[in-house]
Order: C-alpha cells, then sequence, then structure tokens
C-alpha cells in the first residue's frame, strides 16, 4: 500500500519582513597597533561584531578601545577525508562588542 501522506516541501517557511524586526548589525577586523607589534611579525586580528547604535562609529585605520564578550566559533573545514570520515572543525575567535 503506497504512503498516502503529504510531504513537506524542501523550504517551507519564509521571511514575511513587514512583520520581521531587524537590527543594524556590522563585522569589523580588530588588529593589534603596530608599534606593539615585534619586527617581522604579522599583526593579529579578530573579528568583532557591533549591533544598534555601535554600526558605523568607525572607519579603517581608527583606534578604539572596545568592551566585549569573547567567544569561539566552530567552523567546519571541507568534507570528508579519502578515510570517509568527516573532518575537524576549526576554532575562530570573535569578540561581541557591548561598547566602544
Amino acid at each position: 500500500m503506497a504512503d498516502q501522506r503529504t510531504r513537506c516541501p524542501l523550504d517551507p517557511y519564509r521571511v514575511i519582513a513587514e512583520k520581521c524586526k531587524f537590527l543594524d548589525q556590522q563585522t569589523l577586523k580588530l588588529q593589534e597597533a603596530p608599534e606593539l607589534i615585534p619586527t617581522g611579525e604579522m599583526p593579529r586580528t579578530f573579528q568583532v561584531t557591533v549591533d544598534r547604535e555601535l554600526t558605523d562609529k568607525v572607519t579603517p585605520g581608527n583606534r578604539v578601545k572596545l568592551v566585549g564578550i569573547f567567544g569561539i566559533i566552530q567552523q567546519q573545514m571541507g568534507g570528508a577525508g579519502a578515510s570517509g570520515q568527516a573532518s575537524k572543525g576549526v576554532n575562530k575567535a570573535y569578540i561581541r562588542t557591548l561598547g566602544l
């Protein structure tokens, strides 16, 4: 006997823009001050996210002090390897900014 149930579509969800609330959000790249880096080394960088009233407060080249929450995002690298096992993820640090 064939299955008579109807299946859900692949993407049953839709965004209804007029019923959504949107926030301004910006991703910044924070870099060490050049005078603090030993000669011959590359500056370290951090990904920083800002939202709401903190967006558009800085431009490239500005020196800033910020307060935020340090977090880790695990990113998956590649697919299954030759052995058939899933590849390992890479931990990437970021800071969610609370104040500039």
